[in-house]
């Protein structure tokens, strides 16, 4: 009857989450650049620390900690979009008559 009216701000799903964050953690510069030589560690002819990748651990901790970050920021994004979904609007329809246009207000959900 209504054209939806639902408001949804969040960037994830528990689906999409850890691919889509991922994607967004390797396309910023610097962790591509360590990204890159954590796979060049691993090679032995060229390492100096022996084909151990050193610069995995502080890598995973930095990406670690921004997709946590991330997850709190869309999880408030979540909530608030839920607490505005759920607000309650006045609503207003048209009613004509054959001798006159009347409107009459419905209490409804945002959403």
């Amino acid at each position: 009857m209504y054209k939806d009216n639902h408001v949804s701000t969040g960037k994830f799903n528990l689906i999409t989450f850890f691919p889509k964050n991922l994607l967004i953690q390797f396309s910023k510069m610097a962790n591509l650049y360590f990204l890159v030589m954590v796979f060049l560690e691993m090679y032995k002819p060229i390492s100096n620390s022996g084909g151990k990748p050193a610069v995995a651990l502080p890598l995973s901790f930095v990406v670690g900690l921004s997709m946590l970050k991330d997850a709190f920021e869309d999880i408030k994004r979540h909530i608030s979009d839920r607490t505005e979904n759920l607000k309650k609007v006045k609503v207003g329809i048209k009613r004509t008559t054959k001798t006159c246009v009347e409107w009459v207000f419905k209490v409804m959900r945002w959403k």
